[in-house]
């Protein structure tokens, strides 16, 4: 079992910048470079502090340039795609949408998998365009949702700027009200020129990326924009297998980020073994698990753990 793990914190210390103030919402700190105070939501980047009596030092956070040498490994990849004829490329990464079990009631959060990798942010409705002029150059463009009175009311202010670029390296930030004055001036730009469009092709693009009925408009303007264009102009493929091939190779940081995390699954499996008792239930069991998990540092569980028995277990786990 792996549990995912996104270790930023250390006792209230952020370890790239100077000043962490561990609030009941946020996580406040100042840039080294600046000397500006910088509101890092917790919910949008996942810190996670690992309780006192934890003897788990915590590795080193996966941090901005690292996100930037992700995005350089994946545009580059784009670039060497076989008998490409393209000019230019697009690569479109939407994160997660937001989906609810009721009116005002969200199912738990869970991040795009592909989105986090590249950009490490957790904000919802959100999408990352890597636009590519040349083999030497690319931008990213991250595009949040707008927020309004409402939405701050119940989820807090949205990312600003700042800490964008704090903790993911991305500059340039928009609402997701200027994505299609964007993309006309994107395509009128490379006007004439073989466009390579890199997308989930599982995601039926991103037509309804919102889930909720009063949300602003999709981001199906990106499908609308770029299927305007004649087919001769524009080459569309999936970017899911260049993402993969990026992630093969480990960095140093992704590495003990890694083994931490296994260390804290084999933790709470040895609490649960210790602790189980005749007459627990399954849930009783997935919420031990859950519950060792998180307090020694980790922000979730990778996956739903498969506590079973008897009659209500697996029948994959009952073959030979």
């Amino acid at each position: 079992m792996v549990v995912m793990l996104n270790a930023c914190c250390q006792k209230g210390v952020v370890r790239s910048a100077r000043i962490c103030e561990i609030g009941s919402t946020r996580c406040r700190a100042t840039s080294a470079g600046t000397g500006k105070t910088l509101g890092i939501f917790k919910r949008h980047l996942g810190f996670g502090l690992a309780r006192k009596d934890s003897q788990k030092t915590q590795p080193k956070k996966i941090g901005a340039d690292e996100f930037k040498l992700r995005r350089d490994k994946v545009v580059d990849l784009a670039w060497s795609e076989p008998d490409a004829k393209f000019e230019q490329l697009l690569l479109c990464v939407p994160s997660s949408r937001t989906y609810y079990m009721a009116r005002d009631i969200p199912y738990v959060f869970r991040q795009n998998a592909n989105f986090r990798y590249l950009s490490g942010i957790m904000e919802p409705d959100s999408l990352l365009l890597l636009h590519s002029d040349s083999k030497e150059h690319y931008r990213s463009v991250l595009f949040l949702p707008d927020a309004d009175q409402e939405h701050k009311k119940w989820h807090g202010p949205s990312l600003a700027q700042d800490e964008v670029e704090f903790s993911s390296g991305i500059t340039e930030v928009h609402p997701v009200s200027y994505l299609e004055e964007f993309l006309q001036d994107l395509l009128s730009q490379s006007k004439g020129l073989q466009l390579g469009v890199f997308c989930d092709p599982s995601r039926s693009w991103l037509t309804n990326a919102y889930s909720h009925d009063s949300s602003p408009a999709t981001f199906s303007v990106l499908e609308d924009c770029v299927m305007q264009r004649p087919k001769n102009w524009t080459t569309v493929t999936s970017l899911n297998q260049h993402i993969q091939e990026a992630r093969v190779i480990k960095s140093q940081t992704e590495a003990d980020v890694m083994r931490y995390a296994s260390s804290i699954a084999a933790m709470a499996f040895k609490k649960a073994m210790t602790d189980t008792e005749a007459g627990m239930n399954e849930r009783q069991l997935w919420a031990m698990i859950d519950y060792e998990c998180v307090f020694n540092g980790a922000e979730r569980l990778a996956f739903p753990p498969v506590v079973a028995s008897g009659p209500s277990n697996n029948p994959l786990h009952k073959e030979q």
